[in-house]
């Protein structure tokens, strides 16, 4: 069985857009274009909640528990 990369570089992940700080405000950027006016939600595929966080989102579902587990450590509710 093929594991999951983000399982594996969940930290990695983070630190990418620590880094790439200009990138993550675009990508912010773009999605609050196509976020719901009510702000209300589930954001699917939420790892680490690196966005959630930005853009106050508090649910969300994920198939990688490492990233989960980060997005717990932030007070998220989510599941996998």
């Amino acid at each position: 069985m093929v594991q999951n990369p983000f399982d594996i570089y969940s930290e990695e992940y983070e630190e990418w857009f620590e880094e790439n700080k200009t990138t993550f405000k675009s990508e912010l950027l773009a999605i609050r274009q196509v976020m719901p006016i009510s702000k209300k939600g589930i954001e699917i595929g939420i790892g680490s909640e690196i966005f959630a966080e930005q853009l106050g989102i508090k649910f969300g579902i994920d198939p990688s528990e490492s990233m989960l587990e980060l997005a717990r450590k932030r007070n998220l509710i989510v599941i996998n």
